[in-house]
């Protein structure tokens, strides 16, 4: 629970272009499996992953699942 707390801080109107989605590895298993095999990234939880016209431009685990690394990922996607 604490990365999703530290995620929400994000002010979301810096990034209005921007889709945001959390997938609950237990309650959406499939879909979980499915971005797995379909981005070739093995699952850990909790983690991050920041993708731009479909590539990860980067992902993160555990400690790694912060606002900070969100907002720098997101900067440097967006140019």
């Amino acid at each position: 629970f604490f990365a999703k707390r530290n995620l929400e801080i994000i002010e979301k109107d810096a990034f209005e272009n921007v889709d945001f989605y959390l997938i609950d590895v237990i309650q959406g298993r499939i879909v979980s499996r499915y971005l797995s095999d379909k981005i070739g990234l093995r699952h850990e939880s909790p983690q991050l992953l920041v993708l731009h016209e479909g590539r990860i431009i980067w992902h993160g685990s555990h400690h790694q699942v912060n606002a900070d690394n969100l907002k720098s990922a997101m900067y440097q996607a967006l140019g």
